[in-house]
């Protein structure tokens, strides 16, 4: 079945909105984690504790340095993040 054009924008603008919304929740839950450790932490540990796959996490964090919301790090093979303050 071949929906109409105007259909298939208004779909993907949907599709594209959700994911930007569940974005910015993936990242407020960095920042409250962050907000609460007095340690840095590292991106496994985010993931478990949001309950998302590192990789997501990681690049989440990326935008959020990019921002300039966290501090990222590397110390051996992990990736560590605070919060700025």
């Amino acid at each position: 079945m071949h929906l109409p054009v105007t259909i298939n924008v208004f779909i993907a603008e949907l599709e594209r909105k959700v994911r930007v919304k569940r974005g910015e929740q993936i990242q407020k839950k960095i920042l409250e984690v962050l907000g609460r450790s007095e340690n840095p932490v590292s991106t496994r540990d985010l993931g478990v504790k949001i309950g998302r796959a590192w990789h997501s996490v990681q690049g989440h964090c990326l935008r959020l340095q990019l921002a300039g919301k966290v501090h990222g790090f590397r110390v051996g093979n992990m990736n560590l993040w605070t919060v700025k303050k």
